[in-house]
């Protein structure tokens, strides 16, 4: 996130949250700003390249928040060292030109697998982090539409050393994800062919997250 062009806007932004609420029939619950263990990870100078159907490509830059459950740990048939996660919630706003706003948060009636998985035996990091999802997203240029992935949204870090993840740590999106009108399903109407993002700290007040299910 860079200077002011991408400053939250609490209004704005809960206002939007509120109509997604409606429109979705899922809770929105404001961020604590205190240290807990629960709270959720915040991303920023995230990319997502894509398009919609109508609106042509776009380059949106965003920020979101995403919590997670751990599970417990165990070594897999390779001898790797594997810790389950369970996405629980997640929140971003982005901004790009010829599309406007857009907000997007977690589809919790279909979860996906993640986790972290060590690269070497007997040792828990350096690992291979993923984290999946489903997703369902408005945006400013197509009012009162809502889409959901078709498939879901993974993202990696190829080269995890902690978790929580370490101040800078990069994820990439491995693979393009569809989207489909929810009123018309099984037609795709957007995509989102590449994403990058970094974890900068912990859940930030301002910023709204779905309620954790």
């Amino acid at each position: 996130m860079k200077g002011n062009a991408f400053k939250l806007r609490r209004g704005y932004w809960w206002g939007l949250a509120v109509l997604v609420v409606a429109a979705a029939g899922v809770m929105l619950v404001a961020t604590s700003s205190s240290a807990q263990d629960d709270d959720p990870c915040y991303f920023s100078d995230g990319t997502h390249r894509g398009s919609f159907d109508g609106l042509g490509a776009f380059t949106l830059s965003s920020e979101e928040l995403v919590s997670a459950a751990v599970g417990t740990k165990f070594i897999d048939r390779d001898g790797r060292i594997v810790t389950p996660i369970r996405i629980r919630g997640l929140a971003g706003r982005g901004q790009a030109e010829g599309i406007g706003e857009t907000v997007y948060w977690l589809d919790t009636s279909r979860p996906v697998t993640s986790g972290i998985r060590s690269k070497q035996r007997g040792q828990e990091f350096p690992a291979v982090h993923e984290m999946g999802f489903h997703l369902f997203l408005t945006t400013e240029a197509l009012p009162g539409k809502i889409f959901r992935s078709i498939n879901p949204a993974i993202m990696v870090n190829e080269n995890s050393t902690s978790f929580p993840p370490k101040l800078g740590s990069s994820y990439a999106l491995k693979s393009v994800v569809e989207f489909e009108d929810v009123a018309e399903p099984g037609i795709v109407a957007a995509r989102i062919e590449s994403n990058h993002n970094r974890y900068v700290g912990s859940g930030r007040a301002g910023l709204s997250r779905l309620h954790e299910n």
